[in-house]
């Protein structure tokens, strides 16, 4: 886990590199608290969103998602319908982390 300012920057440990989620299932992301001061900001100000790699595009308009408490390193999520393809979720707020490459299937 990195920390730059007041930032913490959590690794995502799961999903895995190229593991496999189908749509309108539940899921877990989970990320390292290791050495997380818990002082530096808002833990609950961090939201989860997916990023497309093939367009490019972070999916804004659809968080996985919000207000959870960023000390517990792990988040329940339902896997939204998008087009099927190569994602890797983000970390955005009192954090800002990328995860490995999934994908997202029927």
């Amino acid at each position: 886990m990195g920390k730059t300012k007041d930032n913490i920057i959590p690794a995502i440990l799961e999903p895995a590199a190229f593991a496999i989620w189908f749509k309108n299932t539940v899921q877990t992301v989970t990320w390292d608290t290791t050495g997380t001061p818990e002082q530096s900001f808002n833990p609950h100000a961090t939201r989860i969103l997916l990023w497309d790699v093939t367009q490019e595009n972070i999916l804004l308009e659809q968080p996985l998602a919000s207000g959870f408490n960023i000390f517990s390193g792990r988040q329940l999520v339902t896997v939204p319908d998008v087009p099927s393809g190569l994602y890797q979720i983000v970390f955005v707020g009192g954090s800002g982390s990328l995860g490995q490459s999934f994908f997202i299937v029927e």
